[in-house]
C-alpha cells in the first residue's frame, strides 16, 4: 500500500508565480514612491496590481475619515502580500491536483 502526501511538499510554480507578483506589487510602490511628486496620479500602477483591495480602501478612508498617503501605501503593501498568499495557496492546490 503507497501512500502519497504532497503536503509539506513546496510548488515550485507556486513559489515563482507568487514572487513575481510581489515583484510586482513593490516595483508598482518603488515607482509611487519616485514619481510622487512629479505625477497627481503616482501610484495608480498600486491601485491596481493590489486591485481588490483599493476599493476596501476607499470605503476605509470615507467611513473613518483617513487620509494618509502612508496608510494608504502600508494597506495596499499588506493587501499585496495577502494576494500573493493567495496566489500560491492557489496555485499550490491546483499543481497537487494536476499531480494526481
Amino acid at each position: 500500500m503507497h501512500i502519497d502526501n504532497n503536503r509539506g511538499k513546496i510548488s515550485k510554480a507556486a513559489v515563482i508565480i507568487s514572487s513575481l507578483y510581489l515583484l510586482a506589487v513593490v516595483a508598482s510602490f518603488v515607482i509611487m514612491l519616485m514619481t510622487a511628486d512629479d505625477t497627481p496620479m503616482s501610484g495608480i500602477f498600486l491601485v491596481l496590481v493590489t486591485m481588490p483591495w483599493s476599493p476596501l480602501l476607499s470605503w476605509t478612508q470615507n467611513s473613518f475619515q483617513l487620509d494618509s498617503v502612508a496608510f494608504n501605501s502600508l494597506f495596499l503593501l499588506a493587501g499585496g502580500t495577502v494576494n500573493s498568499f493567495i496566489l500560491y495557496k492557489l496555485i499550490a492546490f491546483s499543481a497537487g491536483k494536476l499531480k494526481r
